[in-house]
């Protein structure tokens, strides 16, 4: 068991490269950065980093705060790239 284990976490960690990859030269490393804030920011949260939380909330509406503001995709790739994982 331990071995499909280990099997199964590099096979997600290489997905997760090839994503990050993918994302960073389709949308650039801006979007990544975001990508990454998110994803980090969310996997805390959930394991219940109040702080963590609220530094969440308050990226993601700072997302749609600038997208309606500047009218452009800013938040569109960010949430589309973590169907993903």
């Amino acid at each position: 068991m331990n071995e499909q284990y280990s099997a199964l976490r590099s096979n997600v960690s290489m997905l997760g490269k090839v994503l990050g990859d993918t994302i960073k030269d389709a949308l650039g490393e801006n979007i990544l950065d975001r990508v990454e804030t998110i994803r980090k920011l969310s996997k805390s949260s959930r394991a219940g980093n109040e702080a963590n939380r609220q530094e969440l909330l308050t990226t993601l509406q700072n997302l749609v705060k600038r997208r309606t503001a500047a009218g452009g995709p800013c938040l569109q790739p960010v949430s589309e790239s973590g169907q993903h994982r």
